[in-house]
């Protein structure tokens, strides 16, 4: 079996005054559907400051991080062999910004939509994050705690700087 990659990736539906902020991608996968922002996960970049970075790239806003909301595990199959092509560990995050003026990318335009429309959006929006929206966000299911350690590695292992 050859070995695969599993992409660490953040995603943040941006939420401002009743209102999320969705981006309708440009490329694929998912052309042409309107999904949270978000994007990989640097190496040696926390959770926290991959968010922050993701969002201001791709909608221009400042944003703060307040939580893990939800950790999805997204496996895609071919659909004909139902093969895994590939494998996603998503941070679903929440983030405050502070204000509503976004600027498009070009990994696609971005549109305000009304939470209270959130079901009428369905057919529009990427399968997963369509739930993940739903699940985490819309039904605001108790935060997952994020700590960070900072290992040091030489003749033997140590703590160098934790939050635990």
């Amino acid at each position: 079996m050859s070995e695969q990659k599993i992409l660490n990736i953040v995603l943040s539906p941006v939420v401002y005054r009743g209102q999320i902020l969705l981006l309708k991608r440009a490329k694929e996968p998912f052309k042409d559907l309107w999904g949270m922002p978000g994007g990989k996960v640097e190496f040696g970049e926390n959770i926290d400051t991959a968010i922050e970075r993701e969002i201001r790239e791709e909608t221009g806003l400042p944003v703060k991080f307040t939580a893990v909301r939800g950790l999805v595990n997204e496996t895609f199959h071919d659909s004909k062999t139902d093969k895994i092509e590939a494998q996603s560990i998503i941070f679903v995050c929440e983030v405050h910004p502070a204000h509503n003026k976004h600027v498009d990318s070009v990994e696609g335009k971005l549109a305000w939509f009304k939470l209270k429309d959130w079901p009428k959006l369905k057919k529009q929006i990427i399968p997963s994050d369509y739930l993940m929206v739903e699940r985490f966000i819309i039904r605001q299911r108790q935060a997952i705690s994020v700590n960070k350690v900072k290992m040091l590695q030489g003749r033997e292992y140590k703590i160098s700087r934790t939050d635990l």
